[in-house]
């Protein structure tokens, strides 16, 4: 599994998390990866049973994807809560390493 598709399916778990926990969209997020990498953006209602993604801002460090370890926080529609979910490289065959922080 590549680093891409590893940090999407956790950030889609994350952001499931958050919903099941009251939050509601939109969900605004950064992601922060090795070198300075940086995405951040936001999570809305992409149709009856999806979320669409707006990039508002991006730089890759030397053009590459984000590497792992990933630092993402996520912060409710209101700005009255936020959460950091680290996404890290895998330490045996169970996968990355997730750590929920409020």
């Amino acid at each position: 599994m590549s680093n891409e598709s590893q940090i999407t399916e956790h950030i889609e778990w994350a952001v499931g998390t958050l919903l099941k926990k009251g939050w509601s969209l939109p969900i605004h997020f950064s992601a922060h990866g090795v070198g300075g990498s940086v995405i951040a953006g936001t999570y809305d209602h992409g149709g009856e049973s999806s979320f669409s993604t707006a990039i508002n801002a991006q730089y890759l460090a030397d053009g590459k994807d984000l590497l792992l370890p990933v630092n993402m926080l996520f912060v409710s529609a209101d700005g009255k809560e936020a959460v950091r979910v680290t996404v890290g490289p895998a330490m045996g065959a169970e996968g990355p390493v997730l750590s929920w922080r409020a």
